[in-house]
């Protein structure tokens, strides 16, 4: 589990870097106001919720055949 608390800490860094360089403070509000630790577990949790979304709506709108 640290291993992937590490991969949290990292995305989370990373992410919270890009938005303030960026100028996104209303995101980097968001993501990263508790820290880079739950910020990495936000964008891990945005990320699988959006997959989910998507193949949801890519099996929905398949054409049948």
């Amino acid at each position: 589990m640290e291993h992937i608390d590490g991969w949290a800490i990292t995305i989370g860094d990373k992410a919270c870097r890009f938005l303030s360089r960026n100028g996104h403070d209303g995101l980097e509000g968001i993501f990263c106001s508790d820290g880079s630790y739950s910020a990495g577990w936000r964008v891990i949790a945005v990320t699988v919720a959006v997959a989910v979304v998507g193949f949801i709506f890519f099996k929905l709108l398949k054409p049948n055949g």
